[in-house]
């Protein structure tokens, strides 16, 4: 390869190492998102710099529109939100200055865990004391995930259970929620996930096809644009 693009340092002293130009592109919250999306466009060059570009807008756009449609409610009024990282541990969470932190309060709501840091392992106990009003799974295994809370005594007593509010986040081309640009509309799906009265008229699979169109150059049915939604695998 000409060059490589890296999260891992070992990987990127590995390349170096062997004569290859590598760059590291990591990020925890929308401010390194950015960046890492510009750094990729320098590397890239050609038209990667004015696609970059449309992809700032995008994503900022949606940003502000969340953000002025929640802004004006308060901290007692934004339902509590538990991140679980996947459906195989249901310990490990997202905490305070994180991505996911970002996007719940951008969507009208607030984070269950207050303690800081990325897939963070927190005790049954402290999910109790939390209790979560919405339950949100990542990753491919979110349905297992779910299947597990309901069947299980320990998470009954929770409001999010109770209530039916337990849900698979999206993922596309990689988890909606971390580390992607289609983080870009995960704060819309989020917005109608923790606030619905507020982002009710958003055709969410109709933007999804309009992004993947736009950014990933590859047009989506309306059963896939719903299957990345639900959090479901391709078919």
């Amino acid at each position: 390869p000409q060059v490589v693009l890296a999260s891992n340092k070992n990987q990127i002293e590995m390349a170096r190492n062997a004569g290859i130009p590598a760059v590291r592109v990591n990020f925890q919250d929308y401010d390194g998102l950015r960046k890492v999306i510009n750094i990729t466009a320098e590397v890239l060059g050609d038209k990667a710099p004015e696609m970059a570009k449309q992809y700032l807008a995008y994503l900022d756009g949606k940003i502000k529109f969340a953000e002025d449609r929640t802004k004006s409610i308060d901290d007692a009024n934004r339902p509590s939100v538990l991140h679980i990282v996947g459906g195989d541990n249901l310990l490990k969470v997202d905490g305070d200055k994180t991505i996911i932190n970002e996007w719940i309060r951008y969507a009208g709501g607030k984070n269950a865990i207050t303690t800081k840091g990325s897939q963070i392992t927190v005790t049954m106990e402290e999910i109790v004391k939390a209790n979560p009003d919405i339950i949100i799974i990542g990753g491919t295994q979110s349905r297992k995930g779910i299947e597990a809370i309901k069947n299980d005594p320990q998470w009954a007593s929770l409001k999010a259970v109770q209530n039916g509010r337990i849900y698979s986040n999206p993922v596309g081309t990689f988890n909606w929620d971390r580390y992607s640009a289609e983080s870009a509309l995960q704060i819309l799906w989020a917005g109608q996930i923790i606030q619905p009265q507020l982002f009710n008229d958003i055709d969410l699979v109709k933007e999804t096809k309009s992004f993947y169109k736009t950014f990933l150059h590859y047009d989506l049915s309306d059963a896939e644009a719903q299957r990345i939604i639900a959090g479901e695998g391709p078919q």
